[in-house]
């Protein structure tokens, strides 16, 4: 069930996402950008109410200030302190998915989100752990969907097998001659890139903005 952000920055329409060091550092930063511009190009084309917006100062670890949203590359034990209070999370750093993690605060009689981790994997891999990394195709429609969470949508929330998209929970991958010819494959037998949304998700995040 998708979950709204604290009233504040969902009348802006607008989230504030920082780009890490150690997504920087793993090669994301090129995707990070790329992911910004697509969802952005997807939310006026879809009218989801709501597009990002880079930010140069991470969240404020101890209040509402700063990006509303990090994103960061990981592998292994991740960590990160919001509202005052440290989390720790475990990221598999080969997987093709990511992992956005919300932060929650009671606002106006129930909880709403008031900071959201994401953590992409920092050397996402098209086979086993001695294969190389995907290209950046592939990352870009992992960016992509991680920030789909970002906005407030869960799990269950994830397109069905019937009707993929990007927010399509398991997808696998179509392994190019080169890194740049990797593809996502959907159930349907459709590839990504290039990143689409179905109308149903942009309905889940047009519900909560």
């Amino acid at each position: 069930m998708p979950s709204p952000w604290i009233d504040p920055v969902r009348q802006s329409g607008q989230l504030s996402i920082f780009l890490g060091k150690t997504a920087t550092g793993g090669g994301w930063s090129t995707s990070f950008t790329t992911a910004i511009a697509r969802f952005n190009a997807l939310a006026n084309l879809l009218n989801f109410g709501v597009t990002f917006s880079a930010s140069n100062a991470p969240p404020d670890p101890n209040g509402l200030g700063g990006a509303d949203v990090a994103f960061e590359a990981g592998n292994g034990q991740v960590s990160f302190t919001a509202l005052g209070q440290p989390f720790s999370r475990q990221v598999d750093g080969n997987a093709l998915a990511g992992n956005t993690y919300t932060v929650s605060t009671s606002s106006g009689g129930g909880d709403r989100i008031a900071k959201a981790f994401i953590f992409v994997p920092a050397t996402p891999r098209s086979a086993n752990a001695k294969s190389r990394v995907v290209g950046e195709g592939v990352k870009l429609v992992i960016a992509v969907h991680e920030l789909i969470h970002a906005c407030g949508l869960s799990n269950a929330d994830h397109s069905p097998a019937s009707k993929p998209d990007v927010f399509y929970g398991y997808p696998t991958i179509d392994v190019g001659p080169a890194a740049a010819a990797d593809r996502i494959r959907l159930p349907d037998g459709r590839t990504m890139p290039p990143v689409w949304m179905a109308n149903e998700t942009a309905r889940l995040i047009q519900g909560i903005w």
